[in-house]
């Protein structure tokens, strides 16, 4: 009898967990990777842009001494980054475990080259943080005010994909279209403008 009673417990417990992992629309479900195809399309390709750094300010109040100006990260809002966009994104309700993918790293002409490492697919954009590059230090002379200004150049690569994940547990193919966005970082042109107090 204790063991029938047991039995049920576990039962009813493991139904409480199962149906507290549904949400309004249905149970979540989980996706592997099954294939995915890169192409270039109208719009696609590689482009440079330029982005203005933001602004730092130095303040020397020392009456004798120089000072050094602060040397945080260029990037720091412009790392390399990626993301998948879709018009159909809705169709693929991943909850909790990301789907490793292949993903293009370099084109030339029609050909695209990708990782042999899988990254995960992600709708959101994924900060890489590869390329840290230090502002150049300048020196700050005494009683001046010291504002740095400067443009960013960033490479950003589009091509469009079509990729195809199984559902789990229905089993179920479920095919997703849009554009893959890689942006890297390219360079920097920094201007140090210079005020006495």
């Amino acid at each position: 009898m204790k063991k029938e009673l047991l039995v049920l417990l576990i039962t009813i417990v493991c139904f409480i967990g199962i149906t507290s992992c549904s949400s309004d629309t249905g149970e979540f479900h989980l996706y592997s990777f099954k294939e995915i195809r890169y192409s270039i399309e109208d719009g696609d390709g590689l482009e440079c842009y330029k982005t203005p750094m933001g602004i730092i300010v130095k303040v020397n109040n020392s009456t004798t001494e120089d000072c050094p100006s602060p040397q945080s990260d260029a990037f720091v809002n412009n790392h390399e980054r990626y993301v998948f966009s879709s018009d159909n994104l809705s169709l693929f309700s991943m909850v909790d475990e990301p789907v490793y993918v292949p993903i293009p790293f370099a084109i030339r002409g029609t050909h695209i080259s990708l990782t042999e490492e899988k990254k995960p697919f992600s709708t959101i954009e994924i900060d890489e943080s590869k390329k840290m590059e230090l502002l150049p230090s300048f020196t700050v002379p005494p009683m001046t005010n010291m504002t740095l200004t400067g443009e960013l150049t960033i490479e950003k690569l589009t091509v469009t994909y079509e990729a195809v994940f199984i559902e789990h547990p229905s089993n179920k193919a479920v095919n997703i279209r849009g554009k893959y966005i890689r942006y890297y970082p390219q360079g920097i042109e920094i201007t140090p403008h210079f005020e006495k107090l």
